[in-house]
């Protein structure tokens, strides 16, 4: 719909114009981050942004505002991209960690891994059932279109693609990824305990709590 994408590219311009600001004066303002919440608000109000059943969202819940303004704090504390772009938050399960990754915050995101450098940008959750629910949902929540150059990953791939770099051998291309070395790759990481932590602390269980994070990878 023409409204959605209307409200989507001022979303997009208002990311790129915090990220601009870090770059040329090593701080955001107040001003800037306050326009891009408002440009988040206008998407929702729009009723625009429907889940997998057609139903509106027409606002964040409160956990998700919660850790928007973690995110977006951390972001205007940042006097540099490399420290903006290494933020951890925690949602709890079922809160609406995809919304929030993969609208709210995409374009900031995206923007903050295209200044650093990166060639691609990453969703990776710990499994392919994980994956394939986010992307049915970030589909559905952008009408019907996945986000342009966003990439997705299980974190097992991504590990395996770490260990053949580390052996000098060239990354692998999957149905999911185009096969860009890690250096040049920055990650938006879901149930990230389940990458580190064995057995993850909360993969599947509603009373824990999954974390995602932005950072680049090296």
């Amino acid at each position: 719909p023409a409204v959605l994408q209307e409200r989507l590219s001022a979303l997009d311009q208002a990311g790129r114009r915090n990220v601009q600001e870090l770059k040329t004066k090593s701080k955001v303002s107040p001003e800037s981050i306050q326009g891009y919440k408002q440009a988040i608000n206008d998407l929702l109000a729009s009723g625009e942004v429907r889940d997998q059943e057609g139903y509106a969202i027409t606002g964040l819940k409160e956990g998700q505002l919660k850790t928007l303004d973690q995110i977006l704090e951390h972001i205007q504390g940042s006097t540099s991209l490399e420290q903006a772009s290494k933020v951890y938050a925690m949602l709890g399960t079922g809160g609406g960690k995809t919304l929030l990754a993969g609208v709210a915050l995409l374009p900031v995101l995206e923007s903050l891994s295209s200044s650093l450098g990166s060639k691609r940008l990453v969703f990776s959750s710990a499994s392919e059932a994980l994956i394939s629910q986010a992307k049915a949902d970030l589909s559905a929540y952008r009408g019907g279109t996945l986000p342009k150059g966003l990439e997705f990953a299980t974190h097992e791939e991504l590990i395996s693609q770490r260990n053949l770099e580390v052996q000098g051998q060239r990354p692998r291309t999957s149905s999911n990824t185009t096969g860009t070395a890690l250096k040049d790759t920055s990650i938006i990481m879901d149930e990230v305990d389940a990458a580190f932590l064995k057995p993850p602390l909360s993969q599947g269980t509603p009373q824990g709590e999954i974390s995602p994070t932005i950072t680049t990878a090296k």
